[in-house]
């Protein structure tokens, strides 16, 4: 995981996800049922689904900046019915429709985030996913992947 992040930090987005893929294959492995309970181990799982959680985010991060926002749509909404409270999934899915010409399902998927948030928790999205709508709604060229030197 923290090979990773270097990667990600660097730029080198092949590399992150490579290490990410591995991570989470190296985590897929969850501790046997039989093991008992207790707060240690429940801290422990708790620790692992959100380190799981993170290197999911960051893993469809590195993809997006490799251009492959196409081939992560159908993730990510999985993974925001999945958590539908973790708003940088809906921020990733939202930029994902967007880059594959979606620009209506984008403006659908914060409503449902913006829905969904409301109703369990009463509260509006972050600022990031706020601002993610207006560049949409705008169709902010900044939204737009970087073109490689």
């Amino acid at each position: 995981m923290n090979q990773g992040r270097n990667d990600f930090r660097q730029g080198r987005h092949d590399q992150a996800s490579a290490a990410f893929e591995e991570a989470l294959d190296l985590s897929a492995d969850h501790l046997p049922d039989d093991l008992g309970n207790g707060p240690v181990l429940e801290g422990f799982h708790t620790w692992l689904r959100e380190t799981r959680l993170e290197c999911v985010e960051m893993l469809m991060e590195s993809r997006m900046m490799l251009g492959r926002h196409r081939e992560l749509v159908g993730d990510l909404y999985q993974l925001t019915t999945e958590h539908p409270l973790r708003e940088v999934l809906h921020r990733q899915l939202m930029l994902a429709l967007y880059r594959s010409g979606r620009r209506a399902d984008a403006l659908h998927a914060y409503q449902s985030a913006r829905r969904t948030l409301n109703e369990e928790l009463g509260l509006e999205p972050c600022r990031d996913l706020q601002n993610l709508q207006r560049s949409i709604l705008t169709s902010d060229h900044r939204l737009d992947l970087p073109i490689p030197a």
